[in-house]
């Protein structure tokens, strides 16, 4: 299970390895590195969709810099996706809280 240890201003700690870009992280084990995430929109939520999660859940980083358009919750309630935007301390244990439910979670971290 990918555990995300600890998000600090600039720096994901993620099973005890730290990493300083946008983090995706998948119920399968597995996660991604993106560029910085400003705004959450249509394409970024289909990216997303490609793997079929049951639920998305947007960590808006320490200062909630991430955007999210006002189309992606539609989109979400409309593929029956449980769509979340929370603070990072939230969205974390939400995350944590889905995986080991067994529940198809994937989490985006802003880390910043």
């Amino acid at each position: 299970m990918v555990t995300i240890d600890s998000v600090e201003f600039g720096e994901v700690r993620i099973n005890g390895k730290v990493y300083y870009s946008d983090i995706i992280a998948w119920w399968d084990n597995t996660f991604e590195e993106i560029e910085k995430l400003r705004v959450f929109n249509s394409d970024f939520f289909f990216r997303i969709m490609k793997k079929k999660p049951e639920i998305v859940i947007v960590a808006k980083g320490i200062e909630d810099f991430v955007k999210i358009e006002h189309e992606v919750p539609v989109l979400a309630k409309e593929k029956n996706i449980m769509f979340f935007e929370e603070s990072m301390k939230k969205s974390l244990e939400m995350f944590h809280s889905f995986l080991k439910a067994g529940k198809k979670a994937v989490i985006i971290v802003h880390n910043m």
